[in-house]
């Protein structure tokens, strides 16, 4: 949590500094994880813990209360620094070393990596580069089920699908229909498999 401590080649960071020196003036709460650290400060107390699993890129909590908040600081200045959390890039083939994304396995592997990004409110930038072969089965595992509990706007707003080759992105497309209308009703399929069932009794 120093000045000037960026790891990107031109200056400027996602302003944690900044971050920090607010919430504690506003006696607020503020949570950090990047690469193998996670870092929090609350009620002044600043804690700094190692990952066993690295995490990819910068995810930033600031919690403020509202009490406080906007009598004490410039509401154009508090949505600036709400809005500073940097989109998490995330490249499929890095998860499961494979360029084929077939497996349902696989893309669960992926939901765990997005989901709590993004039911954090923290924008992701999942990357299909190197992909050759992608199905519904992944994608219905690693995508489709974000629509289980994280409203469809949100998904929309906070996920950017990138460089999913023109040929796959009709399963994309199938799969998020399929999977919106599936969790607005999840015991349909059950229905219809029944009444298949009777009809042919």
């Amino acid at each position: 949590m120093e000045e000037g401590n960026t790891t990107k080649r031109y200056p400027g960071g996602v302003g944690l500094k900044l971050s920090r020196n607010f919430a504690r003036e506003q006696h607020g709460a503020v949570w950090i994880a990047s690469g193998g650290a996670f870092w929090s400060m609350e009620s002044g107390v600043e804690t700094i813990t190692e990952l066993k699993d690295p995490f990819p890129g910068t995810a930033v909590k600031l919690q403020i209360p509202q009490e406080r908040c906007l009598p004490n600081f410039p509401f154009n200045h508090f949505l600036r620094l709400s809005a500073m959390n940097e989109p998490v890039s995330i490249t499929i083939t890095d998860l499961i070393g494979k360029p084929r994304a077939i497996a349902a396995a696989d893309g669960e592997m992926v939901f765990k990596e997005i989901y709590p990004l993004i039911k954090a409110g923290n924008p992701v930038v999942l990357s299909f580069a190197g992909i050759r072969m992608v199905i519904t089965a992944f994608l219905n595992a690693a995508i489709g089920t974000l629509y289980r509990d994280i409203p469809e706007d949100e998904i929309e707003r906070l996920l950017e699908v990138t460089e999913l080759a023109e040929a796959f992105q009709p399963a994309l497309a199938h799969s998020r229909t399929w999977s919106k209308a599936f969790y607005a009703d999840p015991e349909r399929l059950d229905r219809s498999i029944k009444e298949i069932m009777e009809d042919e009794e």
